[in-house]
């Protein structure tokens, strides 16, 4: 028995301290390289939104797709000091669809219950963010569906061009 566990352990600790090494690399990249599915520059955006609410309530807006960055949004800000996430179901309509809604929406009661949940009209909402991976929406791509965004915060992958970006909406 020891001598079956002192490689798996010494594979396990090889793992923790250098995954690339362990890893499939096709793995390796996805999970630790700079693609959307990376957890890099999450928590840099997650920390920028909880300072952001200091200045009041808002609306943030995440890509309707499971995986970072939305799923980190979710838990880490939804209901918190006046955020409201909500997915941006939408955008699957159409590369053309606008980001921020003209007209009131229904949601899902979270972004794992696909449960109909209240109607929010944008209209009335004061302040509304965006966050993304340049993985699904390059700044062109925002600027094209939405040419009164503005980007607030950017925060930069391993590979020094793909990033999660915050866009200041309304």
């Amino acid at each position: 028995m020891f001598l079956l566990a002192v490689p798996l352990a010494s594979r396990s600790i090889g793992l923790v301290l250098a995954p690339t090494r362990y890893l499939h690399p096709e793995d390796a990249d996805q999970f630790l390289g700079s693609n959307p599915y990376a957890g890099w520059g999450v928590r840099d955006a997650v920390d920028y939104l909880r300072i952001e609410s200091n200045k009041g309530p808002f609306v943030l807006l995440t890509d309707p797709y499971w995986g970072p960055p939305a799923d980190a949004m979710f838990p880490y800000l939804n209901l918190r000091n006046g955020i409201r996430v909500h997915e941006a179901w939408w955008l699957q309509l159409s590369r053309s669809t606008s980001i921020l809604p003209r007209e009131q929406m229904v949601f899902t009661k979270s972004h794992y219950e696909r449960v109909k949940g209240k109607r929010l009209d944008f209209r009335t909402v004061p302040r509304v963010f965006y966050v993304t991976d340049t993985g699904y929406s390059t700044v062109a791509d925002v600027l094209k569906r939405e040419p009164e965004a503005r980007l607030v915060a950017s925060f930069k992958k391993p590979n020094g061009v793909d990033s999660v970006d915050v866009y200041r909406l309304k």
